[in-house]
């Protein structure tokens, strides 16, 4: 019976200690932790979207800085760029494009931009085509789509034929590449 009372009393007294940290010691820290908790969550969130921010800042400008000219005489401002050149046949290539013609036209000056203009034929189906213009919007140049033709061979659906034909279209694109020149001042 002693030991049973002996018992009893250490249960009841751990549980008052266990109520008297709970109380006093621990308090409101659980309510706290859980807003902290929601805090860290919103905060994460927001450092999430700061780093896509800052590569996308980031990104834009290494394409500024790519396509500044320091001066008139820069390499970026001299027409038909070999360099340019060599990244779209490359993209071609690798898309498995037919290229029928590329012809670099003269350079035009407008305010603080010179566009160097190329007109290009091409043999494609409509999917190379926009994954061509994809390819284009992710170069690191300035590029403009001034306007492109789609022409299509829909007259000759009618034979099966010339279903190989009909997928393949005709494309006349006219881009330019924009470089922006430093203006001293």
């Amino acid at each position: 019976m002693r030991r049973n009372i002996i018992l009893a009393c250490s249960i009841i007294f751990f549980l008052l200690i266990g109520w008297f940290n709970m109380k006093f010691v621990y308090g409101d820290k659980s309510d706290l932790i859980l807003d902290l908790q929601g805090q860290h969550i919103k905060v994460n969130e927001k450092l999430i979207t700061s780093e896509i921010l800052a590569n996308s800042l980031d990104r834009v400008y290494k394409v500024f800085e790519y396509n500044l000219a320091k001066n008139i005489s820069d390499k970026k401002n001299e027409e038909a760029s070999i360099d340019f050149l060599d990244e779209l046949t490359d993209i071609i290539d690798r898309l498995e494009i037919k290229l029928i013609n590329i012809v670099p036209d003269d350079k035009q000056k407008v305010g603080k931009y010179t566009y160097i203009p190329y007109d290009i034929e091409l043999s494609c189906d409509y999917e190379k085509f926009g994954k061509f213009i994809a390819e284009l919007e992710k170069d690191s140049r300035l590029i403009n789509i001034d306007e492109f033709r789609l022409f299509n061979k829909i007259e000759k659906a009618s034979s099966k034929k010339n279903i190989e034909t009909l997928l393949k279209n005709k494309v006349e694109l006219k881009i330019s590449t924009i470089t922006l020149n430093k203006i001293k001042g």
